[in-house]
């Protein structure tokens, strides 16, 4: 088919916690801490134009509207989120939003989009990164496209808002053929 091998890495190993409590178990990832704040962890995974997806869960009680998560993409470094750009759901699955952090740690929103999900199970969040923009994909449905990369490269990370968000079946893939 003339396209380069797809690398995929299920269950990353490699998790590099930078702030909260994050424990993995048989491919799962579970961010624990309920702490009001942006929790993240790096993986395992570097790359130029790839894809980053993950089945992300919270607890169906949660009082606070804006517990939520997501991924960071493109940082400079596995346990910082300084430069990192990120998409996450938010308001109990009502919105997601995204944007980066700036080089200390500020979020700068760059969109957002409400949703209509309900949080009784996982959905799956992609981010596809370009040589200089990225897509977002919620279950499969294109959320955002054409969205400005700060940066090329970096790794690639999870996020959360509070907790415990439940991260599963998390696929990394390089770009092929293109």
């Amino acid at each position: 088919s003339g396209m380069a091998p797809t690398t995929t890495v299920a269950a990353p190993s490699g998790l590099v916690p930078g702030k909260g409590d994050w424990v993995e178990q048989d491919g799962v990832i579970i961010q624990r801490s309920t702490e009001y704040a942006d929790l993240y962890a790096g993986l395992g995974f570097q790359g130029q134009q790839y894809s980053a997806s993950a089945d992300i869960q919270w607890p169906l009680d949660s009082a606070e509207p804006a517990t939520g998560g997501g991924l960071l993409f493109n940082m400079t470094d596995l346990a910082k989120i300084e430069g990192a750009h990120m998409v996450r759901f938010s308001q109990n699955g009502r919105e997601i939003f995204w944007g980066y952090f700036d080089d200390v740690g500020v979020f700068q929103g760059d969109g957002g989009a409400a949703l209509d999900m309900n949080f009784d199970r996982p959905h799956t969040l992609q981010v596809v990164v370009g040589a200089s923009t990225y897509a977002i994909y919620v279950d499969g449905v294109l959320v955002a496209e054409n969205r400005p990369l700060r940066r090329q490269g970096g790794y690639v990370g999870l996020l959360t808002y509070r907790g415990p968000i439940t991260f599963s079946n998390i696929q990394l893939a390089a770009a092929g053929g293109s």
